[in-house]
C-alpha cells in the first residue's frame, strides 16, 4: 500500500466538496471600515445639528427680510415716486378701452327701419304696403319677412337691401275681407360688410352701378279700352351706367297729400348701358289722382347674374326699320 509524506514538500490535501473555506468570505477588516464611516457620519451630525438648525433659521429671517425690503420699495416707488403716471397710465387705459368700444359699435350695423303699413284698395282686393330702409352705408343685408293681417299672413318673402337703400314690401291683391291691423314680420336678417379694400367707397360704388333716371314722370287716367278704364303712368328713362341688366324691378308709389294711395310693379328687361326709353306702367281699373310720383328702381349690384355681358348689341325694333 502507499504511504504519503509528511514535511515541507509535501502537497496540501485536496479540499473536500461543500466546505467553505473562511479566507475567501468577507473579512473583519472590511466590517470594521464600514461601521466607523457610520459611526463618524453620526458623530457630526450631533455635533452640528444646532448649527445647521441656526443656519436655517438665520436663512428664513434673510429670505424674509429681502421680500419685505422689495414689498416697501414697490410700495415708495408706486406712491411716492411714479404715483402720478401710474395714475395717468390707469386713466389712459380705460380711455382706450372706449375708444376701442367705440371703434366696435361703428362696425356694427345700424337697425332696419321699416316704415307704416299701409293697406290700399286695389281692383282685385287690397295690396299691403309698406317701406324698408337700410341706413348702413357699408352693409347690405338680405331680409325674410311676412305679412300678417288679422289671422291671415302672407308666404314669406326675401328682399336685398343695398347700402343707404329703400325698398318697397309689397302684398298685392289681397282678398276680401280688408285687411285689419297689418303688420310686417322680419322672420331673419343676414348681414355682409362691404370690403373696403376692394370697394373704398360703397355709395359711390353703387351709384356708379345704378344710375337709371326717371324724368317726365305722369299719370294719364283718361285711357279708355272698350269699356274698361285703364291708367298709365308715363316717364322716360335714361341709363346713366355704363351697365345693363337683364331685369330691373320698377315699383311705382302714388301719394296725395303725403299719403301712399297706390303701389304698382312692373320689370323692365335688357336694359342697355346709356340707354334711353319710353317708361309705361299699366294700371288696371283705373288709378286714383296723384299728386306726387315716387319710382323705385330695384336690383342687387352684387348677384353678378344680373348684368348683361359687355358686349350686348340691342334688337332693332321692326317699327325703328320701318321709321326709317
Amino acid at each position: 500500500m502507499g504511504i504519503w509524506p509528511f514535511g515541507s514538500d509535501s502537497k496540501k490535501l485536496a479540499q473536500a466538496p461543500g466546505v467553505i473555506d473562511p479566507n475567501q468570505g468577507p473579512t473583519l477588516v472590511q466590517a470594521e471600515k464600514e461601521f466607523d464611516k457610520r459611526y463618524k457620519r453620526d458623530i457630526w451630525w450631533i455635533e452640528h445639528k444646532e448649527q445647521l438648525r441656526r443656519s436655517g433659521v438665520v436663512f428664513l429671517f434673510v429670505v424674509e427680510a429681502l421680500f419685505g425690503l422689495i414689498g416697501v420699495w414697490a410700495f415708495v416707488d408706486y406712491f411716492l415716486i411714479h404715483y402720478v403716471e401710474e395714475g395717468r397710465l390707469v386713466e389712459s387705459f380705460f380711455v382706450g378701452a372706449d375708444n376701442l368700444h367705440a371703434v366696435v359699435q361703428t362696425q356694427v350695423p345700424r337697425s332696419l327701419e321699416v316704415g307704416e303699413v299701409d293697406v290700399l284698395p286695389a281692383q282685385e282686393g287690397f295690396d299691403v304696403f309698406t317701406l324698408i330702409t337700410n341706413p348702413n352705408a357699408d352693409h347690405i343685408a338680405r331680409v325674410r319677412y311676412r305679412m300678417t293681417y288679422d289671422d291671415r299672413e302672407s308666404a314669406q318673402n326675401t328682399v336685398m337691401l343695398l347700402q343707404e337703400a329703400t325698398v318697397p314690401l309689397v302684398e298685392f291683391h289681397v282678398a276680401q275681407p280688408r285687411p285689419r291691423n297689418p303688420r310686417v314680420i322680419i322672420d331673419s336678417v343676414e348681414w355682409w360688410r362691404i370690403d373696403a379694400h376692394s370697394i373704398p367707397d360703397p355709395l359711390a360704388w353703387k351709384q356708379a352701378r345704378l344710375n337709371v333716371a326717371f324724368t317726365d314722370v305722369r299719370q294719364d287716367t283718361e285711357l279708355k279700352i272698350g269699356d274698361q278704364i285703364v291708367s298709365r303712368t308715363l316717364a322716360n328713362v335714361v341709363n346713366k351706367t355704363g351697365f345693363g341688366y337683364y331685369d330691373l324691378d320698377v315699383y311705382v308709389v302714388l301719394k296725395r297729400g303725403g299719403s301712399v294711395i297706390g303701389v304698382n310693379r312692373t320689370v323692365l328687361s335688357n336694359l342697355l348701358p346709356r340707354e334711353e326709353r319710353a317708361f309705361q306702367l299699366d294700371w288696371f281699373g283705373g288709378s286714383p289722382a296723384a299728386q306726387t310720383i315716387d319710382v323705385y328702381p330695384v336690383v342687387n349690384l352684387f348677384d353678378e347674374s344680373v348684368y348683361l355681358p359687355s358686349d350686348t348689341v340691342p334688337n332693332i325694333d321692326r317699327r325703328d326699320l320701318l321709321n326709317r
